[in-house]
């Protein structure tokens, strides 16, 4: 049976459904029989609206991964950076927008030129609650969060990594 979710959630890169619903929008999380594949689409009016996430184009999983710490960033432009896996494939063009010459913002990219993903960049000394990063997918739901040490305004050490995260309101 193919369950409506009101909402969703992401746990340990996997989206899981949040009370069941038959109101006119909804999203529903679609997987194999064996958990390889997600995704998350969303309907409104039970027609398809579009598909939030598709682990068959980017698996947030794969950030976990320790070949993950293998990745190649090829710097194109000031604003944009490719990110190739250890076979040397294009696995993600990164697009930054920077406030005040730092980084605040990097919306992901497969190299088809399909949004994926974004992340916000987080700094204490301009107000901010923490430094590091919050991954989302495109419905702007949190995947991940990495805490940092900062020294002379660079993130260093990696002090904190969340993968589990509260039901949204």
């Amino acid at each position: 049976m193919i369950q409506h979710f009101k909402n969703y959630y992401w746990k340990e890169g996997r989206p899981y459904g949040i009370e069941p619903t038959d109101e006119n929008h909804y999203y529903r999380i679609v997987t194999d029989p064996y958990h390889k594949r997600y995704s998350v689409e969303e309907y409104e009016k039970s027609k398809f609206k579009r598909i939030v996430y598709d682990s068959n184009l980017f698996d947030f999983r794969a950030l976990k991964d320790p070949r993950q710490a293998s990745w190649l960033k090829e710097s194109l432009s000031n604003t944009e950076s490719l990110l190739r896996n250890q076979d040397d494939r294009v696995v993600l063009l990164e697009k930054y927008t920077f406030a005040s010459d730092r980084p605040r913002y990097c919306h992901y990219y497969i190299p088809q030129g399909l949004l994926v993903a974004h992340h916000k960049v987080f700094y204490k000394d301009v107000g901010d609650a923490f430094d590091g990063v919050i991954l989302y997918d495109t419905s702007d739901r949190p995947v991940m969060q990495k805490s940092y040490k900062v020294e002379d305004e660079e993130f260093t050490e990696l002090i904190e990594e969340k993968w589990n995260f509260n039901v949204p309101k």
